[in-house]
């Protein structure tokens, strides 16, 4: 009898650990889509010429994730220069800084300068360096334009 109820034990563990190892998969996969999404659309932006600091923050906000999961949509230049951002619509805040010193950038705009590569589709996940003040570590994702080494837009995510 004992060993049954050990058994069982046993097994309502393993069901439930699988039953939240699936939920957060599904949760995972549902928040990149929808950021995967909001980078699409400022591609489009910027091949449309649209391309100003109140649209990004429409796309940022229409993702329902700003600033919980969210926290900046951006986009990098050819030459991995920051040009806006929702948190920095005309880039005058950050001096337009350069990022190609970040894999994230390079792996789309100078991919010959590191080892890391895209999925097939574009996509590139990335964890950011950890940050001194709240000493978490948080991924990082960009998407190529769909001409290569032309620009980045990128989108930075705030675990909880």
């Amino acid at each position: 009898m004992l060993n049954w109820q050990w058994k069982e034990t046993l097994n309502a563990e393993m069901r439930q650990n699988t039953n939240t190892a699936v939920a957060f998969k599904e949760h995972t996969l549902r928040i990149l889509d929808t950021v995967d999404q909001a980078m699409r659309r400022v591609e489009n932006s910027i091949r449309d010429g649209q391309t100003d600091g109140r649209e990004m923050i429409g796309i940022a906000n229409e993702t329902g994730m700003v600033p919980h999961i969210l926290t900046q949509l951006s986009f990098v230049d050819a030459r991995g220069i920051f040009r806006s951002s929702n948190l920095d619509p005309d880039g005058s805040r950050s001096k337009n800084v350069s990022l190609m010193d970040r894999d994230h950038i390079r792996v789309h705009l100078k991919p010959e300068s590191t080892s890391l590569r895209p999925m097939k589709n574009g996509l590139f996940i990335s964890t950011r360096p950890w940050w001194a003040r709240s000493r978490a570590c948080a991924p990082s994702s960009s998407r190529a334009r769909s001409s290569p080494r032309t620009a980045a837009p990128l989108a930075w995510l705030w675990p909880h």
